[in-house]
């Protein structure tokens, strides 16, 4: 295998993959690579979230927006989860139970996002 620099779907692939595994410092360069040539809200959201989870919280909060003006839905997971996840580690815990009731497709939840919405609402009960 070889790395393929302009390949968009790989960097795409690569930067959700550290994402997903917490390896948010791996995921930042994938993501920035891809924003200087493909302007999609899945990238915006990828890169909101390796910036938050390395400390560049506002930076995430310009992406997430670049993101809804994109197409995403303001209420969508990865932001609401976020937003929860920050309201909790500020102490709002009655906050961070509202983000999680105000998502969008809660339903419609499979896998990794359902069991860190489960949990994440364990913590969250006011």
């Amino acid at each position: 295998l070889t790395y393929e620099p302009s390949n968009t779907a790989a960097n795409y692939n690569l930067g959700h993959y550290f994402n997903y595994f917490r390896l948010f410092p791996l995921a930042q360069p994938y993501f920035e690579k891809l924003i200087s040539r493909v302007s999609i809200a899945e990238i915006y959201d990828g890169l909101a979230v390796a910036n938050w989870a390395t400390g560049s919280q506002a930076e995430s909060e310009l992406q997430f927006q670049k993101a809804t003006e994109l197409g995403h839905a303001e209420k969508r997971f990865v932001k609401r989860y976020v937003d929860a996840s920050k309201a909790l580690a500020d102490g709002k815990v009655q906050e961070c139970f509202s983000d999680l009731n105000d998502m969008v497709g809660i339903a419609d939840l499979k896998g990794f996002e359902k069991v860190a919405y489960e949990r994440l609402k364990t913590r969250c009960q006011p």
